[in-house]
């Protein structure tokens, strides 16, 4: 991308690159988490359950996302929100 398209994207087409280079991210996590896990495994007490890459990589386990209430209720209002412009079948 170069600078000028860079610069005139949309805030979505910015989402989008920015939750594609945190899947990137996310992938070379997983990739060193499973090198980390095999080493760690082999070389492991025989007490130990075993490891796994989220073990050595945080960023892999995944914990639910919750938003508080009002934040919900903002979200829900702006999606609501009817332009003027648009005129719902029926009503005109």
């Amino acid at each position: 991308m170069s600078k000028v398209e860079f610069e005139f994207a949309t805030w979505r087409e910015l989402s989008l690159m920015l939750e594609q280079v945190k899947h990137v991210r996310q992938e070379a996590d997983y990739r060193a988490g499973v090198v980390a896990s095999i080493m760690a495994n082999a070389h492991r007490g025989k007490g130990h359950s075993g490891y796994k890459p989220g073990d050595f990589f945080p960023s892999l386990k995944r914990e639910p996302e919750y938003i508080s209430a009002e934040t919900a209720a903002k979200a829900f209002t702006a999606l609501a929100q009817v332009s003027p412009d648009v005129v719902v079948k029926g009503s005109a």
